[in-house]
């Protein structure tokens, strides 16, 4: 993955660019795209799941 560093804001201070990726010794980002689709997959089966609880115990 590519990113232009003057795209973003390191510390977050522009609130008009998104903040700066952490990213490791080789320029990857530190946390992989894969486990952060895995986590909002786990979260909204999680939501759901709740949610028709809710809708159960309403009725």
């Amino acid at each position: 993955t590519q990113f232009d560093m003057g795209t973003c804001s390191v510390n977050g201070s522009d609130p008009l660019k998104p903040k700066c990726p952490v990213l490791n010794d080789d320029n990857m980002p530190a946390f992989p795209e894969w486990l952060t689709i895995i986590m909002l997959c786990v979260y909204l089966l999680f939501a759901n799941i709740l949610l028709l609880n809710l809708l159960i115990a309403i009725f």
